[in-house]
C-alpha cells in the first residue's frame, strides 16, 4: 500500500514538472515574439508632414518609392515637385513618409484624415493618360501639365494625378481648333477616374497622334507611280512661287501633301517663279521636270 502511495505521489510530481517546463517555454516564445515585433516596429521610421517638408525644403530628396528612384523637392513653402526620369508632377498637398529599410512609402494627407499612399508615380500616370487620349508626349509642345491633388467628395475622396493637355481638333471636320482635355488618374491604383472635354467637343473630331504617326505616308510612298498621268505638280514649301520650289506626287496624295506642309497663316513674298515644270514618272517615282 505504501509503495502504491509513493508511486502515485511521484507521478503527480512528474506531471507538475512537465507542465512547468511547458509554460516556461511558452513564456519564452511569447517574450521572443514580443521582442521580434518590437524590433520590427523600431526599424520603421515615420516622418510627419512638417518633418518631410523640412527634409525637402533646401535639398532635393531621392527616395526608393514603389520600386522607382523618385526625386522630390520643394518649389516654395507649399508647392512640391515629384519627378521620375523626365516626367514631373506638382502638388500643393501635404506629404509624409514611412521608411522601412531601403523601401519608402510616400503618403498624401487627405481632408478626411486618411493618409493615401502614392503607389503610382508621375511617369506611369502620364503613360496611362496619353494612351487614353491617343497622344505620344506630355510636354510644353502641347501645354501638358501634371498635378497631384485631392479629388472627389465625401466617401469618394482620393488622391489623383490630373493631366491637362491641349489637343488638335477640327470643328465640323473643317475648322481647326485647340481642345483642352483633362484626365484624372488614381494615384493608388492607376485607374482612370474621369476625363473631361469642353462642351463643344461633340461637334469636333480629335486628331489622334498615335494613328497619325502609324498611318503617315512617307514622301517616297506619296511619289509612287506607274505612268506619268499618275503624277501632279505640288509645292515643296509654303512659298514655292518665290523659290520655284516644286516637285510631283501621286494625284491620290495631293491633299495629304498639302497637310504635311501646313502653310495656313504663313506670309510669303509676292514673287512669281519664272520657270515652269511638268510632272513625270521615272523609275516608278513622280518628279518635276523643268520645261
Amino acid at each position: 500500500m505504501k509503495r502504491v502511495l509513493i508511486c502515485f505521489m511521484f507521478a503527480i510530481l512528474l506531471v507538475g514538472m512537465v507542465f512547468a517546463v511547458g509554460n516556461n517555454s511558452n513564456n519564452q516564445n511569447v517574450s521572443a515574439g514580443q521582442v521580434q515585433e518590437k524590433n520590427q516596429n523600431d526599424s520603421i521610421q515615420i516622418r510627419n508632414s512638417e518633418q518631410f517638408r523640412e527634409r525637402i525644403q533646401n535639398n532635393e530628396y531621392i527616395c526608393n518609392c514603389s520600386g522607382k528612384e523618385v526625386r522630390i523637392k520643394a518649389i516654395n513653402q507649399t508647392r512640391t515637385q515629384i519627378k521620375v526620369k523626365n516626367i514631373s508632377a506638382h502638388s500643393d498637398m501635404n506629404f509624409n513618409e514611412e521608411i522601412n529599410g531601403t523601401q519608402t512609402k510616400l503618403k498624401a494627407q487627405l481632408s478626411n484624415g486618411r493618409n493615401a499612399e502614392i503607389k503610382i508615380m508621375p511617369d506611369t500616370a502620364s503613360e496611362t493618360a496619353l494612351a487614353r487620349l491617343r497622344l505620344r508626349v506630355c510636354n510644353e509642345t502641347n501645354n501638358c501639365t501634371i498635378e497631384l491633388k485631392e479629388v472627389g467628395k465625401e466617401n469618394q475622396i482620393r488622391v489623383a494625378y490630373e493631366i491637362q493637355v491641349q489637343k488638335r481638333a477640327k470643328v465640323f471636320g473643317l475648322f481647326k481648333a485647340q481642345m483642352r482635355i483633362q484626365t484624372q488618374v488614381d494615384a493608388e491604383n492607376g485607374e482612370i477616374v474621369q476625363t473631361n472635354r469642353p462642351w463643344w467637343s461633340f461637334l469636333a473630331s480629335e486628331e489622334d497622334e498615335v494613328e497619325e504617326e502609324d498611318d503617315k505616308l512617307t514622301e517616297e510612298e506619296m511619289k509612287e507611280c506607274e505612268v506619268t498621268t499618275d503624277c501632279e505638280i505640288v509645292a515643296t514649301n509654303c512659298c514655292a512661287d518665290a523659290t520655284c520650289g516644286y516637285t510631283a506626287v501621286n494625284k491620290e496624295y495631293v491633299e495629304e501633301w498639302g497637310e504635311k506642309l501646313d502653310c495656313e497663316g504663313i506670309p510669303c513674298v509676292t514673287v512669281i517663279c519664272d520657270k515652269s515644270f511638268v510632272a513625270s514618272c521615272a523609275n516608278n517615282q513622280c518628279e518635276a521636270i523643268e520645261e
